[in-house]
């Protein structure tokens, strides 16, 4: 009972795991829609300059903002763990004090 009650009194956090699966989810979404958008932007501009072939260099350049991008996701969703992580641990330290 006394996990349950923690729950109801806002002891215990569930924002963490939660953020753990929007990271999983947006990671997956990026990356599909990058390269969707990547895959339509080398094939359109190889159309327009390349004749029956694909740009590399648009190729190469969405496989580095999918790396970027997804970095930037992971830091963001870090540094919002990295606020219930002090949370918690002021709670450790406040229940050693009493």
């Amino acid at each position: 009972m006394t996990k349950f009650s923690d729950f109801l009194n806002f002891r215990k956090l569930i924002t963490p795991t939660i953020v753990k699966v929007i990271y999983a989810l947006g990671a997956v979404l990026m990356t599909a829609s990058l390269l969707i958008t990547g895959i339509g932007m080398v094939v359109s501009e190889s159309a327009r300059t390349l004749p029956g072939g694909y740009s590399i260099l648009g190729f190469f350049g969405i496989i580095v903002l999918i790396l970027i991008s997804n970095l930037v996701w992971r830091m963001y969703c870090e540094f919002i763990i990295i606020f219930f992580g002090i949370h918690e641990t002021l709670q450790d330290i406040k229940n050693k004090k009493k």
